[in-house]
């Protein structure tokens, strides 16, 4: 028990250490204890944002899916991607099928 505990301890170390990470640490920290001087200025404002995306997001993203099955179910997808090829220029339309 006490090695998986070292060893996760370790892991949670290299992690912190990757470049990618490391900016972030002092933000994580500092929003952990409450102790930062713009922590609570800055998680205070920016809740309001995630929830007005969550209000209008969810809808629209569960239209879209609606939308998106309903023109696979019914076959009408490949007229739009056929209508799509046409249109599109042939450049873009190598690009985006090359893979």
């Amino acid at each position: 028990m006490a090695s998986g505990l070292l060893l996760a301890f370790l892991a949670g170390l290299v992690t912190i250490l990757n470049p990618c990470v490391l900016p972030l640490v002092p933000i994580l920290i500092g929003s952990a204890l409450g102790t930062s001087r713009a922590g609570p200025l800055a998680l205070g404002e920016r809740r309001k944002t995630p929830a007005a995306l969550a209000r209008y997001g969810k809808p629209l993203f569960g239209a879209a899916l609606v939308m998106v099955g309903t023109l696979v179910l019914s076959g009408l997808d490949k007229v739009l991607e056929a209508a799509l090829l046409d249109v599109l220029p042939d450049s873009l339309v190598r690009f985006t099928t090359r893979f």
